[in-house]
């Protein structure tokens, strides 16, 4: 998780809100790390629609296979929110065209 790093940066007014994962269980030992490194627990959903739902919700970091961040990624622009996705929109290795994200 990008916790240490926000705090390395001096990062101090960053607040993760919510976090998504497929998987309940995984979900809840993301938020336990959230909450100890920055005092308060994160509200957790299995859907990142539900997530992107959130009126308060400003930016959101995609963490997932490199197959699946382009269509979370348009669907999180498109619901306003800023994103940062460490990814690479074309591979040539891969044989897929360029993703167009932006």
């Amino acid at each position: 998780m990008a916790l240490a790093d926000l705090q390395g940066r001096g990062l101090t007014d960053v607040a993760v809100t919510a976090l998504c994962d497929t998987t309940e269980e995984a979900a809840q030992g993301i938020a336990q790390e959230a909450e100890e490194r920055l005092g308060t627990r994160p509200v957790i959903y299995t859907d990142y629609h539900e997530l992107l739902s959130r009126a308060e919700i400003e930016a959101v970091d995609i963490c997932l296979p490199h197959g699946l961040h382009h269509g979370v990624a348009i669907d999180c622009m498109e619901a306003g929110r800023h994103v940062l996705c460490e990814w690479s929109s074309c591979s040539r290795s891969s044989g897929h065209r360029c993703s167009p994200v932006v």
